[in-house]
C-alpha cells in the first residue's frame, strides 16, 4: 500500500487521484494497526501521511485561499506524520516534514507561525544537509509575504549561497 500512496502521490494529477491517495492511504493505516512491530513498519505510515499533506498543500487551488478545506486537511496528515515521529518513536523524515509543515502554514498565511517554524528548522538542519537553500528559500517567501524585504532578501542570497558552496565540494 505504500508504494501505491507513493506512485499516486509523485505521479497523480487530479482531484481522483487525491480521492485514491486518502482512500489508500486510510487503508494503510487499517494495515498498519495489525503490525505487531508498529515503530519498525511506522516509517511507511509517517511518510504516508507526510506524502498525502504535502499532496493536498501543493495542488495550484490551494494557494489561492488560505481557507481552502483542502490545505487545512493536508496540515492534518503532516502534522500527523510529524507527531508519530516525534512522540511515538515512528522513524520518518522530520526535517522533511516540518519543511512540508511550513510550506503550509505559509498558504494559510500563518506567517509569524510559519517563520517560527522555519527558524527552528534552520537551527536544527545539520550544518550540510543539501535541504538548506530550499529552507533559506521558503523563509524568503515567508518574509516577502511578512513584507519583511530585507530580511527575505537575506534568506535568498543565503539559500543561494549555499547552492554555491554545495557545488564547490
Amino acid at each position: 500500500l505504500y508504494d501505491k500512496t507513493y506512485l499516486i502521490y509523485y505521479y497523480g494529477k487530479t482531484t481522483k487521484d487525491s480521492a485514491n491517495l486518502i482512500e489508500t492511504v486510510n487503508a494503510l493505516r487499517l494495515l498498519h494497526k495489525s503490525f505487531k512491530n508498529k515503530e519498525r513498519e511506522g516509517i511507511y505510515l509517517s511518510t504516508a501521511l507526510n506524502h498525502v499533506g504535502d499532496w493536498l498543500v501543493s495542488t495550484e487551488e490551494n494557494n489561492t485561499s488560505p481557507e481552502n478545506k483542502r490545505l487545512k486537511l493536508g496540515l492534518k496528515y503532516i502534522n500527523e506524520s510529524i507527531d508519530l515521529v516525534v512522540n511515538k518513536g515512528y522513524r520518518g523524515s522530520y526535517y522533511q516534514f516540518t519543511y512540508n509543515k511550513c510550506r503550509a502554514l505559509n498558504y494559510s498565511n500563518k506567517f509569524p507561525e510559519a517563520l517560527h517554524l522555519i527558524n527552528h528548522l534552520l537551527d536544527t538542519l545539520p550544518r550540510q544537509d543539501g535541504r538548506k537553500p530550499f529552507v533559506n528559500a521558503q523563509k524568503g517567501l515567508i518574509q516577502s509575504k511578512m513584507e519583511n524585504i530585507d530580511g527575505a532578501l537575506e534568506s535568498y542570497y543565503k539559500a543561494v549561497a549555499s547552492i554555491n558552496s554545495e557545488n564547490k565540494g
